[in-house]
C-alpha cells in the first residue's frame, strides 16, 4: 500500500475538503481524488461521500483516518530516531516547571552538560510524570510531586521559598488585602497540601490574588513595578537581583506572623524500569551545587 495516499487521507480528513488538502500537497484535485479511490479500493472501506460540490467523511472513514494518525505519527517517530546521528539520539529529555527550566537549565548545561544535546519540556505537575511514564522525557524536576506507581522521586535536596516584592511595599497593609500575583494552573493529585505551582498551601493561608499568571516571569514583572508580592525560590530571586537594576530588586518579606515552611523539598523522578545512570548523578549534583 502506498504510503502517500495513506498521508493524503489524513490530511483531506483533517482539512475537510479535497481542494485545499490538493492545494497544501501541491498536487491536482483530479491527481488527489484518483488517489483516494484507489485507497478506498485497497482497504475495502467507503471512505467518502458526495455533499455538494465536496465530500464528506463516512462514519468509516472518520475511525479510518483517527486510527490512522495515530499509527502514521508513530511510524514516522520510530523512523526519524532512527535516522538521527548517534549523538543526536543521546539527547538528554528533561521535564520541569518553568521555574526550574528558566532559571536552573542554563546555569545546568553551562557548567555540567555543554557535551550533550537536550531537549527540555516544559510540564506542570501530573503531565509532567505522565511523561515520564511514557518515554516522552528522561527526568523530572518537581517540588510538588504526583506519586505514579511506576516512578521513582528521589529526594536531592530542599530549595528555600520566600515572599517577595519591591521594597518598602505593603509591609503595613493586613494580609489579606495585600495583592499576590498567583499560578493560573491549579494542582490536583499531590499528596501536599498545595493548589498552585508555586508550592503555597492555599488551603490553610488563603491569600488575596489579584493576579494570575501562567509564567513565573509575569510574576516577577509584577512584582518589579511594585504591583504584587509573589511566594518565589530564594535562588531564582538572586539570580534576578544579580543583573536587575537596584530599583527593580526584589526584597524578602515578612508579612505575616504565622506563615508556611519556607523549605521544600525538590525530587528528580525516573522510572523504576530504568536504573541510575551517570546522568541521573550529574544531574543531582548539579542541583546540589547551585543551592552552595
Amino acid at each position: 500500500m502506498d504510503m502517500n495516499r495513506l498521508k493524503y487521507f489524513c490530511l483531506v480528513a483533517k482539512t475537510g475538503s479535497m481542494a485545499k488538502a490538493a492545494e497544501m500537497l501541491r498536487i491536482s484535485p483530479a491527481a488527489l481524488s484518483k488517489a483516494m479511490k484507489l485507497l478506498e479500493q485497497e482497504t475495502h472501506r467507503k471512505l467518502f461521500l458526495p455533499s455538494g460540490r465536496g465530500i464528506i467523511l463516512t462514519d468509516e472513514g472518520r475511525n479510518f483516518a483517527k486510527k490512522l494518525t495515530v499509527a502514521l505519527a508513530e511510524m514516522e517517530s520510530v523512523l526519524s530516531a532512527q535516522d538521527l546521528p548517534t549523538d543526536l539520539q543521546k539527547t538528554l529529555k528533561i521535564g520541569s516547571f518553568e521555574v526550574f527550566t528558566t532559571y536552573f537549565i542554563g546555569y545546568l548545561l553551562k557548567d555540567h552538560f555543554l557535551d550533550r544535546p537536550m531537549l527540555i519540556h516544559e510540564l506542570g505537575p501530573g503531565l509532567l510524570e505522565q511523561a515520564i511514564e511514557e518515554n516522552e522525557v528522561d527526568f523530572g524536576i518537581t517540588y510538588i510531586p504526583v506519586p505514579h506507581a511506576g516512578l521513582d522521586f528521589m529526594k536531592l535536596g530542599d530549595i528555600e521559598m520566600g515572599i517577595y516584592g519591591k521594597k518598602g511595599l505593603f509591609e503595613k497593609m493586613d494580609f489579606k488585602d495585600i495583592p499576590f500575583a498567583l499560578p493560573v494552573a491549579p494542582v490536583s493529585g499531590s499528596p501536599n497540601k498545595v493548589r498552585g505551582t508555586d508550592g503555597w498551601p492555599d488551603d490553610e493561608y488563603p491569600r488575596n490574588g489579584k493576579y494570575r499568571v501562567t509564567l513565573m516571569e509575569s510574576a516577577l514583572e509584577l512584582c518589579r513595578q511594585g504591583l504584587a508580592v509573589s511566594y518565589l525560590p530564594k535562588f531564582v530571586v538572586d539570580l534576578h537581583n544579580e543583573t536587575a537594576k537596584e530599583a527593580y530588586q526584589l526584597k524578602k518579606k515578612t508579612l505575616m506572623t504565622r506563615q508556611p515552611s519556607s523549605e521544600h523539598p525538590v525530587y528528580l523522578i525516573k522510572r523504576k524500569s530504568d536504573p541510575e545512570s551517570a546522568d541521573m548523578k550529574r544531574l543531582a549534583k548539579a542541583f546540589r551545587m547551585l543551592k552552595k
